[in-house]
């Protein structure tokens, strides 16, 4: 037995109670503590009703201009503002593909300096990398 016991216990000192016994009144104290504290702090809760007003499928307003939109769809994120989202965007609109007379999506990512063509221009297959990924 450590010392500890020897002076906490004095009852295991002369044999009476073991270490075992010792720990097992502990654990049974303790749950019975815990028992009565769930008891206790046992409340129940209003009922809470969600509903949403936004419209996922509502595009984000063109900013000045009419070229680029002020926000974007970005998934799981849904529509956010270009300052709001927590990464760089570029929204582009209907307008500037009519406006520059796009042909092909590569035509509307020139206007981006993130994007670069890894094939020459005219080409039946469109690569392009943005920031570097394919």
């Amino acid at each position: 037995m450590s010392p500890s016991h020897r002076t906490l216990f004095p009852a295991a000192r002369s044999g009476l109670l073991s270490p075992h016994v010792l720990a097992l009144a502990g654990v049974l104290g303790l749950s019975a503590t815990v028992a009565r504290a769930q008891e206790e702090s046992t409340t129940t809760l209003k009922e809470v009703t969600v509903r949403s007003a936004q419209d996922v499928q509502t595009l984000p307003a063109p900013a000045a201009g009419g070229q680029v939109a002020k926000g974007a769809g970005l998934g799981l994120l849904g529509n956010r503002d270009v300052m709001d989202a927590p990464f760089n965007i570029t929204s582009y609109t209907q307008q500037v593909m009519a406006d520059q007379q796009s042909a092909t999506v590569a035509a509307v990512l020139e206007n981006d300096p993130s994007v670069r063509f890894t094939t020459n221009a005219g080409h039946a297959y469109e690569n392009y990398t943005i920031r570097g990924l394919e």
